[in-house]
């Protein structure tokens, strides 16, 4: 009992110093020079001022000895100064630096001149500028490094760590060597330097930001954002559109995914129509069918596991001997690899069976990809794309997350794989960065890379890399990074894959411990008490809707006298929708009536309506109020339109689309296609009959006459045509408002007066049954006289049932 005291005691010690913030000793240089010689000066606090002469790039080293004998962490303040540019602590126009590699050597102060480098491990900041991470620091390219836009004129600091602290029988003698190679005079104007040997060197460490609480209801809003804006790309179909060409069902098999990561319900429209459009469209390469079975695994239907069956036995087929995957043609690389590997990995789990070998194969695989660069084996190694290339943050991640899910797989510890994912796990502590995948060529993947760090991450069950929260800080920077729409954007782009590996990050998708999830409960309006009316709504189908208050000017011309504070006498309240701002063409949806007779007092006057067609809506309420004075005068009171976005309709119009292709009729046999003309090579005559709604047919700006002929190979029995309008996305561009439909080269079947609404589809039933043998539409009418340039997305021929 008093041993095991003893030991409570010293753990409660060990914690107490782990959580308590290190003594941080001053080390005032007895040394400081400039290679490229800038004046470099210390005061008696140790606090360094860089002058004089300002060269483009500059290398400072300074040298002194600390009062410690072990040394945990080294401390770097970037300081002000008034007398810098923007007041520092950069030499730059605009108070900057960039810090581009720091160099630790240790001696003995006995010793002073037999340095021995000490091999950092670690580098924290707090604040760093976009893709300019602490740890960036750690490694000798000029193109990486610390800085700190925007926040100029404000100190900053930076803690090193060595992997292996340097001890000394004597106090250590410290050379820092720190470089600024990136140009334009991005170099240290005033800085000091403090040492440790606190067993936590960044306990306590301020940094920039607010607290995680308010970031984590940020990451909540976020995640509803973006969810909403995938939702918005969703096409008629049912798909979700990136990288058509080669991976027409990929993008819609990681949205699918993404939707039911950020908790979007399985009975969701957008759910429903997403596993119809993939339960049409098999895929055909390792990426998509790896998505599409991790999305049909987290929707978890008994009416799917043959599928599923189906997807797990494609990947395996497109095993290479060597255990990894390809496209699945080409050589085998890591990120074909890691999607195949979680894909199998998910299924596996609810009881689909992948062979033992598959798994050692893998893991053998895995491991050709670890880059090593230093001589001891045990050292932090990343994984590059391909064996021998250069190991970057997203190529360490694959590799982590694929072994780590064969050591689980495999059930018996493999020295070798436990020691690549430790190696790999101390690579990302050492180079973290939130922002910017780490030696990369360029950012373009940088959301792709987050994901990977959320697998890696919670395939292994670490919260940090190294000293960092991984979650933490790619969340925070996330948030920052969202568009306005919602959507996560490269540049001027705005991807729907990007935004799904936002969002799957923000869930924590592969974590068992669960990150941010959207909040379900988004409110549409405002109160003002300016206005007569104010409306709220809430929720998606139904939508709820309410009078959150009268506004104080109506308030006070129609209160009856003595009733103030008691409310109006509402006689009724209508409740209108319309697509328009204007609400030009608006219609009651619900009405809500009540006896005039005594003031409505707190009543919210609520309604609920269920839209039938999803998408943006305009609300307004109109609450007509019987004005004081005993003579039944009314008064009709208007609250400011409020947009709504529904999505979750029940519409089995909508629901059927996303299956239509497998009703084509034309996608039955071959069909060969021709038109007047064709706007360019992405929008040909062919794929107007492909089973997807994104490609069409579009004529060209000129064609007086847009006109497009088909000719199926075996004649076809149908008794509808079904049309919807090209996707093109372009505003301005003509949609055809009647179509003239003619049948085996000479017999017209009428005009067609297409629905002008993008998500919807136009059904054309023929008197009866028709068996066709050619078929040839012609634009005769278009919205936008100006440009023609008209054409469909997809042309359908259906033998419809009376139900439909």
């Amino acid at each position: 009992m008093v041993a095991f005291m003893r030991l409570l005691a010293l753990l409660l010690i060990a914690s107490a110093a782990i959580a308590q913030a290190p003594k941080w000793h001053p080390l005032v240089p007895s040394k400081a020079t400039s290679a490229k010689g800038a004046t470099v000066e210390v005061d008696a606090e140790g606090v360094v001022r860089v002058s004089g002469k300002n060269p483009e790039v500059d290398t400072i080293v300074i040298e002194g000895t600390t009062s410690l004998t072990e040394l945990t962490g080294l401390r770097i303040e970037a300081l002000p100064d008034p007398k810098l540019p923007a007041k520092g602590p950069g030499r730059a126009r605009n108070g900057n630096f960039v810090l581009t590699h720091v160099k630790l050597e240790t001696s003995s102060r006995l010793s002073p001149g037999r340095f021995r480098l000490a091999r950092l491990g670690g580098a924290v900041s707090s604040f760093a500028q976009g893709s300019y991470p602490a740890t960036a620091a750690l490694n000798p390219s000029p193109r990486t490094g610390w800085a700190i836009s925007p926040h100029f004129g404000k100190p900053h600091t930076m803690v090193v760590m060595p992997a292996t602290p340097p001890r000394w029988k004597a106090q250590v003698h410290v050379r820092l060597t720190l470089s600024f190679a990136f140009g334009s005079q991005h170099v240290f104007g005033r800085f000091r330097v403090s040492a440790t040997d606190g067993v936590d060197p960044v306990a306590g460490m301020k940094r920039l930001g607010e607290s995680w609480g308010k970031t984590q209801l940020k990451v909540n809003k976020a995640i509803d954002r973006g969810v909403e804006w995938l939702m918005q790309k969703q096409y008629l179909d049912g798909s979700f559109v990136d990288y058509m060409a080669g991976y027409p069902t990929g993008c819609t098999a990681l949205g699918l995914y993404t939707l039911l990561k950020s908790g979007v319900s399985k009975k969701h429209l957008a759910v429903r129509k997403a596993a119809a459009f993939l339960r049409v469209h098999r895929p055909a390469k390792t990426y998509s069918t790896a998505c599409q079975l991790l999305a049909f695994v987290a929707l978890g239907k008994a009416e799917d596991e043959e599928l599923i069956g189906d997807l797990v036995a494609q990947l395996l087929q497109f095993q290479k001997s060597s255990g990894g995957w390809g496209y699945p043609g080409g050589a085998v690389d890591l990120s074909n690899t890691q999607y195949a590997a979680l894909a199998l990995h998910m299924a596996s789990l609810k009881g689909h069976k992948v062979p033992r070998r598959a798994w050692i194969k893998l893991a053998s695989c895995a491991l050709r990809h670890l880059r090593e660069t230093e001589k001891n084996a045990y050292a932090p190694a990343g994984f590059g794309y391909r064996p021998g290339t250069t190991a970057t943050g997203s190529m360490t991640s694959a590799g982590i997350g694929t072994l780590a899910i064969c050591d689980l797989q495999l059930r018996r510890k493999n020295n070798e794989v436990s020691v690549a994912i430790k190696r790999g796990i101390q690579w990302l502590g050492r180079y973290f960065s939130p922002s910017s995948n780490m030696f990369a060529p360029n950012q373009t993947w940088v959301y792709y890379y987050l994901y990977g760090l959320e697998r890696a991450g919670g395939l292994t069950g670490e919260d940090r890399f190294g000293p960092h929260d991984w979650y933490r800080a790619g969340a925070r920077w996330l948030v920052g990074k969202q568009a306005t729409e919602g959507a996560w954007p490269v540049g001027a782009s705005k991807t729907a894959t990007n935004t799904c590996f936002a969002l799957l990050f923000l869930s924590k998708a592969t974590g068992s411990v669960t990150g941010g999830q959207a909040s379900g409960a988004r409110v549409f309006g405002y109160e003002d008490r300016k206005k007569p009316v104010s409306l709220r709504a809430s929720g998606d189908s139904p939508l709820a809707m309410w009078i959150s208050r009268f506004g104080d000017k109506a308030l006070k011309e129609n209160a009856w006298p003595g009733e103030t504070g008691k409310g109006l006498h509402v006689e009724k309240v209508e409740y209108v929708a319309s697509r328009r701002k204007d609400l030009k063409g608006a219609k009651v949806i619900q009405r809500v009536g009540r006896d005039p007779a005594a003031p409505h007092g707190k009543a919210a006057l609520a309604a609920q309506h269920a839209f039938k067609q999803p998408g943006g809506w305009w609300l307004q309420a109109r609450a007509t109020v019987v004005k004081p004075g005993g003579a039944g005068a009314k008064v009709v009171l208007k609250s400011d339109p409020v947009r709504v976005v529904v999505w979750n309709v029940r519409n089995a119009e909508y629901e059927a689309y996303a299956s239509d292709a497998s009703r084509n009729l034309l996608r039955q046999t071959k069909v060969a296609a021709t038109a007047s003309s064709e706007f360019n090579n992405n929008w040909r005559s062919i794929q107007s009959v492909d089973g997807l709604a994104i490609r069409g047919w579009l004529a060209k700006d000129d064609d007086k006459k847009p006109k497009i002929r088909l000719l199926p190979e075996q004649p076809i029995r149908a008794n509808a045509l079904v049309l919807c309008h090209a996707q093109h996305g372009d505003a301005g561009r003509s949609r055809p408002t009647k179509v003239a439909v003619k049948i085996n080269g000479r017999v017209p079947l009428g005009t067609v007066d297409m629905i002008m609404d993008n998500r919807r589809k136009t059904i054309f039933r023929f008197s009866g049954p028709k068996v066709i043998r050619s078929l040839e539409l012609t634009i005769v009418e278009t919205n936008n006289k100006a440009r023609k340039g008209s054409g469909f997305g997809e042309i359908e021929l259906q033998l419809i049932r009376d139900d439909r």
